[in-house]
């Protein structure tokens, strides 16, 4: 099978998702929350959950003002959700401010 053909293909299948992902590529939520500017952040070292054999880790932002923990089978999916847990609160916190201007 020819390559072109099957890119072709594979192109009109994908056309939404690739245009999107080019227009806006996503980033990695640890990333994105180092790169608030006006916060900031520093993730604690791994606490091994025993009973579930997984991993915790906790995000301090701004000092330990705001704390936010993940969980997961790995530091680096603990990680993940804790960042994750972060920017939902923050993002939400934004969103009242902008509604609060607004009205």
């Amino acid at each position: 099978m020819d390559l072109r053909i099957v890119w072709r293909v594979f192109y009109n299948i994908m056309k939404d998702t690739i245009e999107r992902c080019c227009r806006n590529p996503p980033q990695s939520p640890i990333r994105e929350l180092f790169e608030m500017k006006s916060h900031k952040v520093r993730f604690t070292k791994v606490e091994r959950l025993i009973e579930k054999s997984g991993a915790r880790v906790t995000v301090d932002i701004d000092n330990g003002k705001l704390s936010f923990s993940g969980v997961g089978r790995s530091y680096r999916i603990a990680k993940t959700t804790a960042a994750k847990n972060a920017l939902r609160y923050l993002r939400s916190l934004d969103a009242n401010k902008e509604q609060e201007q607004k009205s």
